[in-house]
């Protein structure tokens, strides 16, 4: 199944938490993982995340089977103006392989693309969903989540605490 991750996926799983070990074994159960053009454009941006995900070299850039136009981006550009171009670009990229019926799940943590992506019927979680289903599966162990959660906690990304507690219940 072809995972799209969003941009804060990336940055919080490679460069946050330094915990590749989740995309190898997304990899290993026969997962495809891959960013659409624009969020690579974003994780561009950031020398030190462009830097860490060009050296993990596992996650292919997407060329796009739509072209971020049309009735699903129009709708999430105007009526959404708070989303980026990346969160856009991965539920209309995800919305035309729900389309053509086409396995896929997305991984976006912005609570109103997240709340577009169920609109739309897309299947989606966010970094700490696909952190949960690491540990539920065997590839985190108690201990590993703790320092995640404890690396999390102290770093800028920006989450319910009650979410992250999770990881460490």
């Amino acid at each position: 199944m072809l995972k799209i991750l969003d941009t804060s996926t990336v940055i919080v799983v490679l460069d946050f938490i330094h915990c590749p070990e989740i995309f190898d074994y997304c990899i290993e159960k026969g997962h495809e993982l891959c960013v659409t053009h624009p969020v690579y454009e974003e994780i561009q941006s950031n020398p030190t995340t462009f830097k860490l995900f060009n050296e993990y070299g596992k996650i292919s850039i997407r060329n796009s089977e739509c072209q971020y136009s049309g009735e699903t981006y129009e709708y999430l550009k105007k009526r959404h103006i708070s989303l980026h171009e990346g969160e856009i670009s991965v539920l209309c990229e995800a919305k035309s392989l729900s389309d053509n019926d086409k396995p896929h799940y997305c991984i976006v943590d912005d609570l109103v693309a997240r709340k577009r992506g169920d609109e739309l019927n897309i299947q989606l979680t966010g970094t700490i969903g696909l952190l949960l289903w690491g540990k539920k599966n065997g590839c985190l162990e108690e201990e590993d989540c703790l320092h995640i959660y404890e690396k999390i906690k102290n770093s800028s990304f920006r989450i319910d605490d009650q979410i992250l507690r999770m990881l460490i219940s």
